[in-house]
């Protein structure tokens, strides 16, 4: 079991460090994902799993497939809900409402202004004011 969870924490490592392949550094988190289920350790299965949604959704972001981009944003903010961290659930948040303004479904060209210069500053600074438990 040792050897399972040094190879999962490997792969995290490889994935955090991963900077140029953002499908690489999605497949390395479910990869770790996939070894801390084998193990039985629901809360680092949860932790990698919302990670492969997050960069699954700046995949998508990048490739203006931003309805499917919302859905990974949506399942990462929650699952980090679930482990109580707030920090990382509000960027998820962010980046979900963001999605909108994007895809022009919601916002004329002056209010994107004032998301993209008002709101995320606050949801950032707010966001820093909770407090995260680490894994």
């Amino acid at each position: 079991m040792d050897n399972l969870r040094d190879e999962a924490r490997r792969l995290e490592k490889e994935a955090k460090a991963e900077r140029e392949d953002l499908n690489k550094k999605a497949n390395l988190f479910l990869e770790a994902a996939k070894i801390w289920q084998q193990i039985g350790n629901e809360r680092n299965w949860k932790w990698n799993v919302a990670n492969y949604h997050i960069v699954k959704g700046e995949i998508y972001w990048h490739n203006s497939e931003f309805h499917k981009a919302r859905e990974c944003f949506k399942k990462a903010g929650e699952l980090h809900l679930e482990l109580n961290l707030p920090k990382a659930a509000c960027y998820c948040a962010s980046k979900h409402i963001s999605t909108y303004y994007r895809d022009n479904l919601y916002y004329t060209e002056p209010i994107r202004g004032i998301m993209n210069n008002m709101l995320r500053p606050k949801i950032t600074i707010e966001a820093e004011k909770l407090p995260e438990k680490s894994i």
